[in-house]
């Protein structure tokens, strides 16, 4: 009887937790051509501009550092005042943005590190972003209109505090915790649209004329702009606890930057999805939690885990394309591709930075 029950549990464990074991496969080293520690608060972001030439470092609390890629020395460093809500490159890395969260935002010329533009929004401690065309600054509920030096303001949205991103020069995604409401705002109609959840929302994203939340229960929820209905709903990879099955949290929704294409994160489960045909492309387990993520344009993806290690895999191929681990075991918590070379910038929490080469072979 005992061996009967093992038999059929282990089973089923494997039924709930499939996928390809990142461990399992002998991956070869990913190059280091850069590598560097930011002294003082921990890593918030990293990113490049759209030409490749320019690296984002921000920092939670004392500056956003500029990195030119072609030296890969630091060309500036910008500080803020109180800790850091949002901070981009903008103009194809010629100007900076900042928000803080005593309520500022600024924007600044990289390269005279001239202030060209600054606003104290009403109140602080809220999520900020910067359109594409830099005409409007979201932060919380309130819009300011850089073209007519206007304060829009929603108050039902100060309460949005997990997600805020533009989606392009005129729509932004909010995503409440507590709320289980997700809103995407036209600035340019004034128009609002309302998806609901049965669940808390930790994570969300938008890609095209879709929307995707990821809720606590461990489901992954798409919809169709405009169709208030799932246009799909999945369910993360479980584990059984000799009671009931669990799935974590979807913790992390990654987007592809050109194709509809999108990862979610369960725990130590990765899953990428493609939208139109909606299929399942690849399932990834790593041995620690998953803390970042990032897609390439050539559809390679990028693992971050808790202990440092990080993981570049091929997705329509379904291979390992290289591996690295940071020194020690420091939290990963930013991944961003080049958009024109095949190379990957990796942050951890306590500031260390490489540069890794990502090889498309």
């Amino acid at each position: 009887m005992k061996l009967k029950f093992l038999t059929i549990f282990m089973l089923f464990n494997l039924t709930v937790g499939c996928g390809l074991n990142i461990a399992d496969y002998n991956s070869p080293p990913l190059n280091v051509i850069f590598s560097k520690k930011i002294e003082g608060s921990s890593l918030r972001k990293g990113e490049y501009s759209e030409d490749g030439q320019t690296i984002l470092l921000a920092q939670a609390y004392d500056g956003v550092h500029i990195i030119n890629r072609k030296n890969l020395k630091t060309t500036a460093v910008f500080e803020f005042d109180d800790s850091l809500s949002n901070a981009r490159l903008i103009d194809n890395g010629k100007e900076l943005f900042m928000a803080d969260h005593s309520g500022y935002a600024q924007i600044w010329d990289v390269r005279s590190q001239k202030k060209l533009f600054s606003y104290q929004f009403p109140e602080g401690e809220k999520l900020a972003d910067i359109s594409d065309n830099a005409n409007y600054i979201a932060y919380g509920g309130y819009v300011y209109d850089r073209s007519t030096n206007k304060l829009l303001t929603e108050e039902n949205l100060h309460s949005f505090r997990k997600v805020l991103t533009f989606i392009n020069n005129y729509n932004v995604l909010y995503a409440a915790f507590w709320e289980i409401r997700i809103v995407l705002r036209d600035l340019k109609n004034n128009t609002f649209d309302t998806w609901v959840t049965e669940d808390e929302i930790p994570s969300a994203a938008a890609l095209r004329n879709f929307i995707i939340a990821g809720t606590t229960n461990g489901e992954c929820i798409i919809w169709k702009v405009p169709d208030k209905e799932p246009f799909k709903k999945v369910k993360g990879p479980g584990f059984f606890n000799f009671i009931s099955i669990f799935t974590d949290w979807t913790d992390i929704i990654a987007t592809h930057p050109q194709k509809l294409i999108f990862a979610a994160v369960w725990g130590k489960h990765t899953c990428i999805y493609q939208l139109e045909p909606f299929k399942k492309l690849l399932h990834l387990k790593s041995n620690s939690e998953i803390r970042a993520v990032a897609i390439s344009n050539n559809d390679l993806i990028a693992l971050g885990d808790v202990n440092g290690t990080v993981a570049i895999w091929d997705i329509n191929k379904g291979v390992p394309i290289g591996r690295h681990k940071m020194r020690g075991d420091d939290s990963i918590i930013s991944l961003a591709f080049n958009p024109k070379r095949e190379e990957i910038l990796v942050g951890t929490y306590n500031g260390q930075i490489s540069v890794l080469t990502a090889a498309h072979k």
